[in-house]
């Protein structure tokens, strides 16, 4: 913004309404006095206009920021690996601990009858957003524990109708216990048979009951 300097000599009476004395001083100074961008506590160095002028006839957005003075666009290192170079994130941008998902399988209920032996207990179809993931962790618990003995439960991956085991050791929940979370042997992943594919089906097998076990939930976690 350009200010025209504006004279102003000793006896000069100030304008507007309202005033009527004269001028004999402006700003500290006397005589013909120029008045300034500064004296008056404007644009002084001319920023604001440079700033017009240095996003004239920018496109980049990289380029605006950094003659702005703002820098470069945060990365998405908080949520996976790698730089945000257009400013939005899609699900190949984050990791793969992000994008995990957890299917949670509701076995035997928590106010019916006790868990008992057997394939196909309960099951759960994969998903088309989940094609081409793989099991990376399979995990249980019970509403009721077992009095005697321990649950002992598969995960079976079914494809067309035929199955392979996902659990190379399978997953318990030992006598006493709410969870497998603190059982004597973890459960083991079967790297060969845990990919999975739309329309593929997870089937939980009991292969061990306890006693007295009700609400037993199978959580699998799967991920890219």
């Amino acid at each position: 913004m350009a200010y025209v300097p504006f004279p102003i000599t000793p006896g000069q009476s100030g304008g507007g309404g309202g005033g009527g004395g004269a001028v004999d001083s402006v700003n500290g100074q006397t005589g013909t006095v120029t008045l300034t961008a500064a004296d008056v506590g404007a644009d002084a160095s001319g920023v604001a206009a440079g700033l017009v002028d240095d996003l004239s006839g920018v496109t980049n957005t990289a380029t605006a920021r950094s003659n702005l003075g703002l820098g470069a666009l945060a990365t998405k290192s908080a949520v996976g690996s790698g730089d945000i170079t257009d400013g939005s994130i899609v699900a190949t941008d984050l990791s793969a601990a992000v994008r995990a998902r957890v299917i949670q399988i509701a076995v035997s209920s928590p106010t019916g009858d006790a868990l008992a032996t057997g394939d196909g207990r309960a099951v759960a179809a994969i998903p088309v957003e989940l094609n081409g993931f793989a099991v990376t962790a399979v995990q249980a618990s019970v509403s009721t524990v077992s009095s005697s003995g321990a649950v002992t439960v598969q995960v079976a991956r079914v494809r067309a109708g035929s199955p392979v085991d996902v659990l190379s050791t399978a997953v318990t929940v030992d006598q006493g216990e709410w969870g497998s979370h603190t059982a004597a042997t973890p459960p083991v992943v079967n790297a060969g048979n845990a990919g999975v594919q739309t329309g593929d089906v997870l089937r939980v097998d009991v292969d061990g009951a306890g006693t007295g076990v009700k609400g037993l939930v199978v959580t699998v976690t799967v991920g890219p």
